[in-house]
């Protein structure tokens, strides 16, 4: 799994470098606003419920893991077992699990941003990383920057860029 993702950094990084060198424009910039542009779109429409679906367990999984030490969830009966949660999508809720209370229908409008940040920095990033990739190819910008945004909104990341969902990862 490391290894993995040592090589996705390393082609991420040669994309950066041959697009710099082939370029006098620098896609940084560009990415960087459409990574902002993206997220503070989704900040924008942070839904009222962000705990839903296999969120729910991952998030109450987090708040036992950072609370006891265990990573723990409700079965139907009430009773606390062990989360059966992919460990990774867990650990991306423990920002949430540590600066904020379990979720309530009556939060305030800021803790609801906070805790709809992860998932929309998520869907931001993917957004900056397409964009870069189909400058690559050497689509031009102002079409990669509509697709990337595209690629948010009009597709599934839209919801797993709002509500915290292991599919996402």
């Amino acid at each position: 799994m490391v290894c993995w993702a040592k090589h996705l950094l390393l082609v991420f990084a040669n994309i950066l470098r041959v697009e710099l060198a082939l370029t006098h424009r620098k896609p940084s910039i560009a990415a960087t606003k459409i990574f902002l542009g993206v997220l503070l779109l989704l900040l924008a429409w942070a839904p009222a419920l962000t705990w839903w679906g296999d969120g729910k367990e991952a998030c109450q999984a987090a708040h036992t893991l950072v609370k006891s030490g265990k990573a723990l969830t409700s079965d139907p009966e009430g009773q606390a077992m062990p989360s059966i949660r992919p460990l990774l999508f867990t650990l991306s809720c423990l920002p949430t699990a540590t600066l904020l209370p379990l979720p309530d229908p009556d939060e305030s409008p800021v803790v609801r941003l906070a805790r709809a940040l992860p998932p929309a920095l998520f869907g931001a990033g993917c957004a900056a990383i397409f964009f870069l990739i189909l400058l690559q190819m050497f689509v031009p910008e102002r079409v990669a920057s509509t697709l990337s945004i595209a690629l948010v909104f009009a597709t599934p990341l839209w919801i797993y860029s709002r509500i915290h969902y292991s599919e996402g990862l």
